[in-house]
């Protein structure tokens, strides 16, 4: 019977919870392992206590199947098993800002999903992104070629090679631009502050795109979110 990845797991974190050495693992796993860490996190906490091992003690590095690239004909992914989404430099000051240049987030990224749950179900809205790959059917059951991901859209911006600004804190408010490809441009605004007990995060943002086609947009578009 072939050893279990939480096994494993705890045959490679022998060295971090037995001599106390920092470690650092790393993983391909699948859609069906659901349970992952159990073992070795139960361990932790039997052996060590609630307050756990010292941070950076053990580090997981975990690579998935992206639940839209899993479809009817591909349960374990389809797509390139390897994506860069960021990769740009910044510089950053308190007084005057952050400007980021190279592969980063557009302003309108995450705009539509404040959420102050800390679970991110709530503030999660990429519903084509959960089974988005998925082909529908016509009503005789014969598979064609549109997704589900082809249906919903929840306007969420993507990381693009952009320019972006984004203004120091004023107030619990930030605002910021980017622009790039050829061309997407960005504006936003965005605020989290807190009082009465209560806390508070909003956002609204701006995209406009006129690059297509392309994977950001097949036409041009214009779109408020937030």
């Amino acid at each position: 019977m072939p050893e279990t990845l939480d096994a494993q797991m705890m045959k490679d974190a022998k060295r971090a919870l037995e001599a106390g050495e920092k470690v650092q693992l790393a993983y391909n796993i699948r859609n069906t392992q659901r349970t992952i860490g159990t073992r070795l996190s139960s361990f932790i906490t039997r052996k060590y206590g609630m307050d756990g091992l010292p941070d950076g003690h053990i580090t997981l590095r975990l690579r998935d199947d992206l639940s839209d690239d899993v479809d009817q004909s591909h349960d374990n992914g389809s797509g390139d098993p390897f994506q860069i989404w960021q990769l740009h430099w910044w510089i950053e000051s308190s007084t005057l800002g952050k400007l980021s240049v190279g592969k980063a987030s557009r302003v309108t990224d995450t705009a539509p999903e404040s959420d102050l749950s800390e679970t991110g179900v709530a503030g999660y809205a990429g519903v084509q992104d959960i089974g988005g790959a998925f082909n529908l059917r016509t009503s005789n059951g014969v598979l064609i070629d549109l997704a589900w991901g082809d249906v919903y859209n929840h306007f969420n911006g993507d990381t693009a090679n952009v320019v972006r600004y984004d203004s120091p804190v004023i107030a619990g408010f930030v605002a910021a631009a980017s622009w790039g490809e050829d061309d997407i441009w960005d504006v936003g605004l965005r605020y989290d502050g807190e009082g009465g007990g209560f806390k508070l995060s909003a956002a609204i943002a701006y995209t406009h795109v006129t690059d297509a086609p392309s994977e950001y947009a097949d036409i041009n578009q214009s779109t408020l979110v937030g």
